[in-house]
Parts: C-alpha cells; structure tokens; sequence
C-alpha cells in the first residue's frame, strides 16, 4: 500500500559560481517543515528579504521582485559583482510504501 504526504516546501535557487555557470538548489524545508501553504508563503517572503546567498561578495544593495505569492527573484548588488537567486513556495508530493 501507498500513502501520499502533502507539505509545502521553500527553495532557494542561486548561482553557485558564475564560472562554471552552477547553479545550487536549497530546500529550505528540510530545516522547517510547513503544513500550511500560508506559513510557507511567510517564510518565503522572509527568506527573500533576509537569505545571505553565497555570491556576491560583500552584499550592498537588495532588489526583491515578487512574480506572486509564491515566487520571488532577488537581485543582489556586491562591492563588484551582481548575482540573483529565487524563492519559490511549492507543494511537495512525497509518496511513501507502507506495509
């Protein structure tokens, strides 16, 4: 037998290195986990505004976009590069086989 668990997730998208073109994917969720798409769509909006990305060095200046409520796109300006990464909020399918 099957059951189907249903959470929501944060992740976090954000350039990795600009050398190598990476891109690195955080699933915040797996610190917290959210029930509830509302509390989700806080704590994305917080990470938007308060998430220290690994690039660039010297963070000055934060211009977060809002796609919707459940999507984000920060551009972050440093002392001599620029660097974006993304917010999302989504719902999680996990299926799990139980005896």
């Amino acid at each position: 037998m099957t059951q189907l668990e249903t959470h929501w997730v944060v992740l976090i998208e954000e350039e990795s290195n600009r050398q190598q073109n990476g891109r690195q994917v955080l699933d915040w969720s797996r610190k917290v986990a959210f029930t509830d798409q509302e509390d989700a769509r806080a704590e994305a909006w917080r990470l938007a505004h308060t998430h220290v990305p690994q690039h660039p060095y010297r963070p000055q200046r934060r211009q977060v976009i809002r796609h919707s409520e459940d999507d984000y796109t920060v551009i972050v300006d440093g002392a001599m590069s620029t660097f974006h990464f993304r917010v999302q909020v989504g719902e999680s399918f996990a299926t799990t086989l139980v005896d």
